[in-house]
């Protein structure tokens, strides 16, 4: 599992994969306010439900899509996740020589 910095205060973007971020330090907002900041435990495969690790006093969460929940990423975080599913397609590709 790759290590994802945390979002912070700063700048954050909306990211809908949600099935790709299993680990990763996420800011949550639900109808458009700050929920929780928190790590994504695991999410389905089809990406429309995920689960926020228990995090101290901060119980293990369950957020859908449907609910009107959205993760939000950091610009660093997005570009991290750009370069290894660059890097996954390139070994997916790549044949035997």
């Amino acid at each position: 599992m790759t290590h994802i910095p945390h979002v912070g205060p700063l700048a954050s973007y909306p990211f809908h994969e949600w099935a790709k971020l299993a680990g990763a330090e996420v800011e949550v907002r639900l109808d458009g306010a700050l929920y929780r900041y928190g790590r994504i435990e695991a999410a389905t495969a089809d990406g429309a439900i995920a689960w926020l690790a228990q995090d101290g006093l901060e119980e293990r969460t369950l957020i859908d899509k449907d609910s009107g929940y959205e993760i939000r990423l950091a610009p660093r975080q997005l570009q991290a996740l750009h370069a290894m599913t660059q890097a996954g397609c390139l070994k997916a590709t790549k044949r035997p020589g």
